[in-house]
């Protein structure tokens, strides 16, 4: 009689298919993680530049005179300190603001703001209302720091 199912070394077909499948899920998985990870890093970047900015305009103004300044009146930039600044490709703006403390008349409030806008993240679909395919905006982004200070 003969033998049915021999004994033969080496892989059949659908071994080396099922292989090729499972090995290109976990190639494909990684790529993906990979481009998540750039994103959340190219991300993280923009946002500590902008966190620096505001710091370095907080310190600024740490022992600067704002005596006179009314309540929402934005503090002038000079020459040494731009509110407009570009790094990375983007546009980073920078307002500073001022306001007497409601709860302590010897304390002033101070606000920076730091804004930029990422393209590169997806934002909201914006149509022109004619008929023309609707254009993606980026988001915008903010980092805001606030302190109190003596007058």
């Amino acid at each position: 009689m003969k033998r049915l199912w021999r004994d033969e070394c080496g892989l059949t077909l659908v071994e080396v298919v099922v292989s090729m499948l499972l090995l290109s899920i976990g190639i494909l998985t990684s790529v993906t993680m990979l481009a998540a990870g750039t994103t959340v890093n190219d991300i993280n970047r923009d946002k500590t530049y902008a966190l620096n900015l505001a710091e370095e305009r907080m310190e600024y103004w740490k022992y600067r005179d704002i005596s006179s300044l009314v309540e929402g009146t934005a503090l002038q930039p000079s020459d040494s300190q731009p509110s407009s600044y570009r790094w990375g490709g983007k546009d980073f703006k920078v307002l500073v603001k001022a306001a007497p403390c409601q709860s302590y008349s010897s304390l002033v409030q101070v606000e920076v703001v730091v804004s930029w806008q990422d393209d590169n993240r997806k934002g909201r679909q914006e149509s022109t209302g004619q008929g023309e395919a609707a254009a993606r905006t980026g988001v915008e982004c903010k980092v805001r720091l606030v302190t109190l200070r003596p007058f």
